[in-house]
Parts: structure tokens; sequence; C-alpha cells
């Protein structure tokens, strides 16, 4: 273990990525981070001259202590490294860091200036602490998969869960846990159906051994919600959240994140009926019980602005829009790792609000950088795809870059036509966005 020193890290990052990064702002490492003692080691790493694409050559400069309370690890691991000339000193994932400074070299390189942050002492302590109260105590079998699963590293969580599945004899009180975080697992891969069925078995399984009023049961009624919304079965996914809500409000009253949770699904079911003014009241009922009683920084206080905002577009209220979707984007890049799935649905969101101002630039921007994160993510004819395909399709066209806009609207109505079917009502809508754009490249 060492104590305190400088140490470097050489290494290509986006543009949009770059743009995120604020003097005084905070950094959280997704996972183990590799730097060196040697300074011209690092400088080497970097490409000479210029980069072609969207990437930018930066390099960090990062100040350690390990006299810092309650910091995550960090060690000389040279002697097992594979490039002993390297000096490698490396950081536990969660390493989280706050940004000193930034500033464009003469050689075209951005210095970031980075000093490691005690997680007693920084802004996400609040967060921290809040977080680890959805995390079982004590340590129990399934927490390293719901870590695995807050990290963004679902695949790894998914594999990490079946395996504790198998595990568990057929009548351990885990198992109905187990059934639950895959499915949330499974939910965020994209796995609607699959999904849906472990939230079955974890519903199933919770109103075999507690009772129905039990906030466990309520916690899993309201992921069937989920699924049952995902399917468009808009009767099941209100009915279920309906049932959570009066649970929920029995135990906690009114004034609970729970119920705000709840809130908050309702008002996507309203979103998906194309009852706007009643999802936008729904969601402000979320949003203001969120703002009582969550940190300022928590995912889902950005997710509340988002709704609320979406709400908004719907309405035409694109100012009141604008406004809460950059607070969501905000909360999220503060509260969730580099490239967490989330941040994809926060710019896509930010690029459909642009783009209904008139302001296609920063509308291509944002899809551009939702859709870059996604392919970290997703195949590419998942259909979390479309939208950010979608967008870009139809600034290209408005552009007048008709090949562009084609094939990013092809890609859009190919994945649309899987997932909602060729008879879905917006279906008339793409048709005729491509034949537009086909008549003028004619």
């Amino acid at each position: 273990m060492i104590s305190s020193t400088r140490v470097y890290r050489g290494q290509l990052i986006s543009k949009a990525e770059l743009e995120n990064f604020k003097t005084g702002e905070l950094v959280s490492m997704s996972s183990f981070f590799s730097t060196t003692l040697d300074r011209s080691y690092a400088s080497f790493l970097l490409p000479d001259g210029h980069v072609e694409g969207d990437l930018v050559p930066v390099f960090f400069e990062i100040d350690t202590s390990t006299h810092l309370p309650n910091v995550k690890p960090f060690a000389d691991i040279t002697k097992k490294s594979a490039f002993s000339n390297e000096s490698e000193i490396l950081f536990m994932a969660g390493s989280i860091f706050r940004i000193t400074g930034i500033h464009l070299e003469n050689d075209g390189v951005n210095a970031v200036q980075l000093v490691l942050c005690s997680n007693d002492d920084h802004d996400l302590k609040t967060l921290l602490e809040h977080m680890r109260k959805d995390i079982p105590q004590p340590c129990l079998p399934i927490t390293y998969g719901i870590v695995l699963a807050n990290a963004g590293k679902q695949e790894q969580a998914e594999r990490y869960f079946l395996n504790v599945l198998k595990e568990l004899p057929a009548d351990d009180p885990l198992v109905m846990h187990c059934y639950r975080q895959l499915g949330n697992v499974l939910d965020d891969r994209g796995k609607y159906e699959e999904s849906l069925e472990y939230f079955e078995k974890a519903l199933a399984k919770k109103l075999e051994i507690l009772p129905a009023s039990d906030p466990s049961v309520a916690n899993t009624l309201t992921c069937c919600g989920v699924g049952y919304l995902r399917k468009h079965d808009f009767e099941c996914a209100l009915n279920s959240y309906k049932k959570a809500l009066d649970i929920y409000k029995n135990i906690y009253g009114e004034e609970d994140k729970n119920v705000a949770m709840c809130l908050f699904n309702i008002g996507d079911v309203k979103m998906f009926e194309n009852k706007f003014e009643e999802a936008l009241l729904t969601h402000k009922q979320a949003l203001s019980i969120w703002s009582k009683c969550l940190p300022d920084n928590h995912p889902d206080l950005a997710r509340s602005h988002v709704a609320v905002g979406r709400a908004h577009q719907e309405l035409l209220q694109i100012d009141q829009a604008l406004e809460h979707q950059t607070t969501a984007l905000e909360i999220m890049v503060k509260s969730l790792p580099t490239d967490h799935h989330e941040l994809a649905w926060a710019h896509d969101n930010m690029g459909e609000v642009y783009y209904s101002a008139g302001n296609s630039e920063q509308a291509q921007k944002h899809f551009e950088e939702a859709l870059r994160i996604k392919k970290k993510h997703y195949p590419p004819d998942h259909e979390l795809m479309s939208d950010s395909y979608h967008g870009l399709g139809l600034i290209y066209k408005d552009k007048g870059d008709y090949r562009v806009a084609l094939s990013f609207l092809e890609q859009a109505l190919a994945i649309r036509n899987k997932t909602l079917g060729h008879n879905h009502e917006d279906m008339p809508m793409f048709h005729k966005e491509i034949e537009e754009v086909k008549a003028a490249l004619i």
C-alpha cells in the first residue's frame, strides 16, 4: 500500500464525455482504474498528432493519499503487472475523484487534474448512505449482485444471480429476492419477457410466505407493473401499481418515497394512454414527495424530473420541459457511473426537447451521445436504439443530408416494426418520413 503521491493516465475519451467534466465536480470510476507513477510513460500512450473521429486525447494527473478516512484502496501492483516497466498503480472500482482543473496543452492534449476523495468528505456522502439502505443488511449472498447492477454491470449481475439460484434450496426465503433482482437486471438489459417472468415468480413466492399487505409484496407488485407496461398491458400495469400504492400508504403514510414511486409509475401509464394532463399532475406529486425525502443528487429524483419534462413536452410547454430535462441530466451525471445506460435515456430526452425547440445542433449532440452510450449496452437492433436513430434521421433530413437521414430512419423503422408490429398506429408516420426522404433523393 502506498501513502501520498501523484500518478498519471493517458487515454482517448469522447468529446461529449470531456464536455461533462467540470472543475469542482466528482467523477466515479465504475471499473478498476489503472494509472502509472511514470509521467513520460503515460504521455507515451497517447497518440501523436491529430486524432480522427469523436475522440480526444486526455492526460490525467491524479493526487492521492491513503491517509484519507474511508477511501477506496489503491495499490502499487508493478511486481504483478504484465508490464513491469509501467510502475502501475491500480485504483479499486468505485473510486471517486474531484476535478480540480482542466486546460488545453500546447500540443492539443486536454490536461485534467484529479484528487482522490474520501467517502466521508464529498457531496456524495448523503447519497451513498441513502443508497446503502436499498442493499440487504447484513451482507447476503445476493448483495454482490446488487452492487454489480448498481454499477451498471448488468450482464455480470445476471450471471451472478443465476449462479446464486443454483446454489439455494427451493424453499430458501432468498429465492424470492433473487427472482426480483434477476427481473430488475433483465429489464435493464431489455429482456422484458424474461424480466416479467421472474417478477411474477417473485410475487408468487412472496405471497406463499408473507401477508398480502407486506411492503415487500408491494415492491414486487410495482416490478410486475413495469413488466406489464413494457407489454402495453395498461390495465394490468395500473392494477399492480394501485395495489402497491394502497399498501405503501397504509404502512408509511402519504409522504413516503415508495408512495412517490407508485405515483411515478401511474404517471407513466397515463403518458402511454396519452392522458398528458393527468400524467403531469401525477408526476408532479411524485416529484414533490421525492424532493422532500431524497438527497438532491439521487437518481430517482432525476427520473422524476425526466417524467415531468416529458409531460410538459407533450403539452408543448417546451421551456418547462427543457428546465426539467436539464436538471435530470445534471443529477445523473453526478450520481451514476460513466456511460450508465440511463444516461443514454437522459440524452435522448434532451435531444427531443431541443429538436422541438428548433435547436437542431444541440439536439444532434445529445442524440449522438445517447447512441454512443447505447452501443456499449445493447445490440444494434435493440428497441431502445430506435429513438436515437429516429431523432438523428429527422435532423439530417432537415439539414438536407438525405442519404444519412435515410439510413437512420430505415434503422429506426426496422426496429419499430420488430417491436411494435406493422399495424401499430405510429407506423404510417415513419413510412411517410422515409418516403419524403426518398423523394428528395430522386
